[in-house]
């Protein structure tokens, strides 16, 4: 006759597969050992609105088994404009389960500093905070001097590179588009 198969629990990560011998018509003593396999899940990474990663279409996933470290993310490819920030939820140190996360990204900022020098004024002057890809309107004043020089000047918040002047949008400008109106 037909024996019943005990109610057993298995072990965190792992789950039964099959008995190791037939026991539907039980003719003599037999002992039957159950079968185990560990879990395998899929950890999977998106790219997220503002990037690719390296190896997906646009997702890049990976099976790992119960307990193993979670597998190296793939390498992130920000937008133009963008920073990669990490991941979201952060990456586990160990996978216990099926696992998906998404690339993070901020947009990218730039400070331009406005000063004026001499006989002329500047608005908005000080630091301002621009977006990537956005526009700053700024106002110069040139004031006559009778040099015919105000000394007004545009740079980026390093002082390195000059946006504009008194005589206008400067060569090359590229951090912020430069919308030049001069009162006099």
């Amino acid at each position: 006759s037909a024996a019943t198969a005990p109610e057993f629990d298995t072990d965190t990560g792992w789950h039964f597969t099959v008995w190791d011998a037939a026991f539907d018509s039980v003719t003599s003593d037999l002992t039957v050992t159950a079968q185990y396999a560990i879990n395998t899940y899929t950890v999977t990474f998106q790219p997220g609105a503002h990037g690719s990663l390296d190896g997906g279409d646009p997702d890049v996933a990976h099976q790992a088994e119960h307990g193993a470290a979670c597998p190296a993310a793939p390498a992130v490819s920000p937008a133009s404009g963008y920073d990669f920030t990490g991941w979201s939820p952060a990456l586990p140190a160990t996978i216990t389960s099926d696992f998906t996360t998404t690339a993070q990204y901020t947009l990218k900022t730039y400070t331009i500093t406005a000063t004026a020098e001499g006989d002329g004024t500047i608005s908005p002057a000080g630091d301002t905070t621009v977006d990537h890809g956005a526009d700053q309107a700024y106002t110069i004043t040139v004031l006559d001097n009778g040099l015919g020089n105000a000394g007004v000047r545009l740079y980026t918040a390093s002082g390195s590179t000059l946006l504009a002047s008194d005589d206008g949008p400067a060569s090359g400008a590229t951090l912020a588009q430069i919308q030049y109106t001069p009162t006099y």
